[in-house]
């Protein structure tokens, strides 16, 4: 399953859920950290994480990691 395929089905298994920003972005040459979170709109997330982004020359993402919170395999 693509990364689009995985994201459309978890939001559309999810109508009422929205993804928020946390905090700020933080910046840093070709590194970009977003944090977010993801739940019922007006309502506390359950979910939490972040996304690492290194940016190519032309400013388009040419990498990108998702880490959620609490979720580990080390």
């Amino acid at each position: 399953m693509s990364s689009k395929d995985f994201i459309s089905q978890l939001l559309d298994g999810n109508p009422e859920w929205t993804f928020r920003p946390r905090g700020n972005v933080w910046v840093n040459c070709d590194l970009i950290m977003l944090e977010w979170e993801f739940g019922p709109a007006g309502q506390d997330a359950p979910v939490r994480g972040n996304d690492v982004m290194f940016v190519n020359g032309e400013g388009k993402i040419a990498k990108m990691y998702t880490m959620i919170q609490g979720v580990s395999d080390a």
